[in-house]
């Protein structure tokens, strides 16, 4: 048969906004947060290859200036982030605290 090629060639992006536009200009495939890149799914412009997902361990931090905290917008966004985060799905399946 045909030897067996082993490809070597590979692209890290970590910018999240240049990853996805990669793969839709089809420069290869993306993983990502579904959220991120559902529209496109629903249109169709991107696909999924296989159903597979995974849940990705790790935090993120609302960080602000500690003076910050003395503007009552800084607390609605602050409060508002953490409801939101409450709700998602993401944070109901790993039961994760804020």
């Amino acid at each position: 048969g045909i030897p067996e090629k082993k490809y070597r060639r590979r692209t890290i992006i970590r910018d999240s906004n240049v990853l996805i536009h990669s793969a839709l200009n089809a420069h290869g495939i993306a993983l990502s947060a579904v959220g991120i890149v559902q529209e496109y799914l629903d249109s169709g412009t991107l696909v999924r290859p296989f159903e597979l997902s995974i849940t990705a361990g790790g935090f993120f931090y609302l960080v602000y200036p500690e003076k910050s905290l003395r503007k009552p917008l800084v607390h609605l966004f602050r409060d508002w982030l953490v409801e939101e985060v409450r709700r998602s799905e993401d944070y109901h399946s790993s039961k994760k605290v804020l």
